[in-house]
């Protein structure tokens, strides 16, 4: 199928399933060359943005916004780099854990066993030998583990005990200690920081982000609506779905100009009120009242234009009646 003729969500859904999936097994085994993740990163946009051969269309968001998780304001797509090293360091985990694997075996025969509990991270974020550098310089064994350290001393009291059986590791970032890519993965990327939780991300300041509210509810929204229906000498009561409000918003007896201008309403003010979103939550830009007002009454008059021979005062005494 030409892409030409997908949505931008049939595109989207295609490079999930698709195009960042191919090289996931090559990247569990091998650390991804620069300009192989660049080529597959702009194959990505390309195909998501609908650019053909010899043309290339507008990309209206930067790829890392794209990038981020969608409570964050993306749209959830990998960044092939961190996903890379997200699938690597599952086997650094399998590493601690296979202890009677064959490959793991070899990689010790080869390189050598991991060093002792001094490189482990004990108490807080650094590791032991860090922490108690002295000790650790007049250590005489400082590759062992902690079971060859400590036990019962030979008097039967003092010391730690130490239970029979191997240490166990513990994946800090799942509630229940076990690694997985997807944690891993978005501990990685910076976007994701937990200082700016998900909550916050509100580009109307009202409430939780939704397409509705957005384009419906939001109070900056409802000024330009009320713009409209009061040009238009219509009292409306709004649906609560963006799929409502375009089944309902019909009018009869309007002169042929003004029902075109009327039918491109809808589309144009959700295009203007989703570019007032995009600036606020990825360029932490903001229109004034008036600035958006403006704006979407310049676009409604651009729109118009390809339909019908209008000029700017024409178009204001149609939308004054």
């Amino acid at each position: 199928m030409e892409k030409q003729y997908l949505s931008k969500g049939g595109r989207l859904t295609l490079i999930k399933s698709t195009l960042s999936n191919l090289p996931i097994y090559f990247m569990s085994l091998f650390v991804i060359p620069r300009k192989v993740r660049i080529r597959l990163e702009k194959i990505q946009r390309e195909f998501l943005w609908g650019d053909v051969e010899g043309r290339r269309r507008i990309h209206l968001v930067r790829w890392t916004a794209i990038c981020k998780d969608k409570k964050y304001g993306g749209l959830g797509l990998r960044h092939l780099k961190e996903f890379n090293h997200a699938l690597l360091g599952k086997w650094l985990w399998r590493f601690s854990l296979e202890r009677e694997s064959f490959w793991r075996k070899v990689i010790v025969g080869k390189f050598g066993e991991g060093k002792g509990f001094w490189w482990d991270y004990w108490a807080g974020e650094s590791k032991l030998k860090e922490l108690f550098p002295l000790l650790f310089r007049i250590a005489s064994h400082n590759s062992a583990l902690v079971a060859d350290l400590w036990g019962r001393q030979g008097d039967g009291g003092g010391g730690w005990e130490v239970q029979e059986g191997e240490d166990s590791l513990i994946w800090k970032i799942e509630r229940k200690g076990k690694f997985s890519i997807k944690s891993y993965y978005r501990s990685l990327k910076v976007e994701n920081n937990p200082l700016f939780p998900a909550k916050e991300m509100r580009s109307c300041k009202e409430n939780e982000e939704s397409t509705d509210h957005i384009l419906i509810h939001c109070g900056k929204t409802r000024e330009l609506w009320t713009v409209v229906l009061s040009s238009f000498g219509v009292v409306w009561v709004f649906p609560n779905s963006v799929r409502n409000l375009l089944l309902e918003w019909k009018i009869k007896g309007l002169e042929k100009k003004r029902s075109v201008v009327w039918k491109m309403v809808p589309i144009c003010l959700f295009w203007c009120i989703w570019g007032e979103r995009n600036r606020r939550m990825f360029q932490e830009e903001e229109k004034s009242d008036m600035s958006l007002k403006n704006l979407f009454l310049r676009a409604l008059l651009e729109w118009s234009q390809q339909f019908m021979d209008v000029d700017f005062f024409s178009f204001m005494n149609l939308l004054g009646g």
